[in-house]
């Protein structure tokens, strides 16, 4: 599980500094435009098509990472059922040999 947290957290990282990326460079493609009134509507809806990526993105890794909870808890449910079992059988033991 530990693995697939420290996965997560990278890919989330990388994911928002690749749309901070995107969100500089288009400030700075803005700044250089002869006519930015024109530009701005472009830029404008190029950063919203990277922020929804990023998004989706986002979305996936969290994904990603509720699948790997849930059989972490369904391994550590499964061990629990199993140390169960086994003091259930050994307390009978010692209830049989207690009664000898």
């Amino acid at each position: 599980m530990k693995t697939e947290e420290l996965t997560a957290d990278k890919k989330s990282i990388d994911k928002m500094d690749d749309l901070k990326s995107k969100k500089k460079h288009a400030y700075r493609e803005l700044e250089e435009a002869e006519d930015k009134m024109l530009r701005i509507d472009d830029v404008e809806n190029e950063l919203i098509e990277a922020v929804n990526v990023c998004e989706d993105d986002l979305m996936e890794v969290e994904m990603l990472l509720q699948d790997a909870l849930f059989t972490a808890y369904g391994d550590y449910k499964d061990k629990i059922t199993v140390i169960n079992s086994i003091l259930k059988e050994k307390t009978n033991e010692y209830i049989k040999f207690a009664l000898e």
